[in-house]
């Protein structure tokens, strides 16, 4: 009866062992492939974005001109004391203030920490040019009651009067379809059925001379990765989102 029991009990073992290691395999197995069937997010000369510090880029728009403004920055907007509201400048001449990306993504061994497309990312400002009066260069969400748009900005709550607590969700990088360059930004919220592109708001009344990255169902705000302390980028690079 020992026997029988002992028996039983080691196959149960090998069992549970081997449907361990299987579930492992299948883990990483479609890990990995999920992540090479995932495109790389590239600046404007196709080079790979990571994560991280050491390399910063501006995001602008893909082509100049046409009046459609130029790079990120921070303003002062609605009741807020300090710049620390994302908006869109309007001059083309503007390159706008350098972001760098934090992956969510689980990491394999051998991982290079490149940012893939539809990954879960945080994104920053870099920190030397974070306004004093907030302590994070950390993008947020927050939804402004008196526009009743969600936006986004750096800081906490107390930052922003008269807007919400900081939503909880991440941001993803998709490629639009017209130049593997050009992209989009969707936020995903905690707990939300679906994720929002990332557009603009023209409120000039109320902001500093520029439009609101805002929370929508449509009309993406696309761009492009300019790699800090680069040239503007090619008459040809600006104008591929064009080309046939």
């Amino acid at each position: 009866m020992n026997l029988k029991r002992a028996s039983l009990a080691s196959s149960t073992s090998a069992y549970a062992s081997t449907t361990t290691s299987s579930f492992s395999l299948f883990f990483f197995f479609t890990l990995f492939f999920s992540r090479n069937n995932a495109q790389a997010v590239v600046d404007t000369y196709g080079d790979p974005i990571t994560a991280g510090d050491g390399e910063y880029f501006n995001i602008q728009p893909p082509v100049i001109g046409l009046d459609i403004g130029g790079g990120l920055r921070l303003g002062k907007t609605g009741y807020s004391r300090c710049s620390n509201t994302v908006l869109q400048d309007p001059n083309y001449l503007v390159t706008g203030i350098p972001v760098k990306f934090t992956n969510l993504r689980p990491v394999v061994s051998g991982d290079d920490n490149q940012i893939l497309e539809g990954s879960p990312l945080e994104i920053e400002f870099v920190e030397s040019e974070k306004p004093d009066c907030v302590e994070s260069s950390k993008w947020e969400v927050f939804i402004d009651y008196h526009l009743k748009r969600a936006y986004i900005g750096i800081g906490g709550k107390d930052d922003h009067p008269g807007s919400s607590e900081p939503l909880k969700g991440t941001f993803r990088i998709k490629n639009v379809g017209l130049k593997d360059n050009v992209y989009k930004l969707e936020f995903c919220g905690t707990g939300l059925p679906s994720c929002f592109v990332v557009s603009k708001y023209d409120n000039s009344r109320d902001d500093d001379g520029g439009e609101r990255l805002v929370l929508a169902n449509y009309d993406p705000f696309t761009f492009i990765f300019v790699k800090k302390q680069s040239s503007i980028p090619s008459i040809k690079l600006l104008a591929s989102p064009l080309a046939n």
